[in-house]
């Protein structure tokens, strides 16, 4: 019984921070994902997509710390932690492929959008430009 309370109260106290923070950050607008330009949009999606990409990692790295923090506790008697990893071909494979694939795309996906924003190059827009005249004075 004890073990139970302290299980919900572990998934309460997450969720509870989990719902904190999403209302925290629906109530108050980050500047940076809120552009106004072509280029803003533009950069702002990018950084959601590199994001996403990176939690595709990050949160199974967290789920299993807590998992195994809790396996392996001492008071569990029936946990034995006997790696025999040296050639689990499988293994390796995943964490070494995954990142390395996530990495990739995110190149790819950032090789092209430096291309697509490049300053030298004008804009797809249907808005007329809007022409600067500035005079400098020393």
């Amino acid at each position: 019984m004890k073990k139970l309370f302290k299980i919900l109260l572990f998934i309460i106290t997450l969720s509870v921070i989990v719902f904190a923070s999403v209302r925290y950050i629906a109530q108050h607008p980050i500047p940076v994902l809120q552009p106004s330009g072509l280029i803003g949009e533009k950069e702002r999606d990018l950084i959601i997509t590199a994001s996403e990409l990176m939690m595709i990692v990050a949160i199974p790295v967290f789920i299993m710390t807590f998992f195994f923090a809790w396996y392996y506790r001492e008071e569990n008697d029936k946990a034995h932690h006997t790696p025999d990893w040296e050639h689990n071909h499988l293994i390796e494979y995943c964490w070494w492929g995954i990142p390395f694939v996530i990495i990739v795309c995110l190149a790819v996906i950032t090789w092209k959008s430096s291309f697509e924003l490049s300053p030298f190059q004008p804009l797809d827009s249907k808005k007329k430009p809007l022409v600067i005249q500035a005079v400098a004075l020393q």
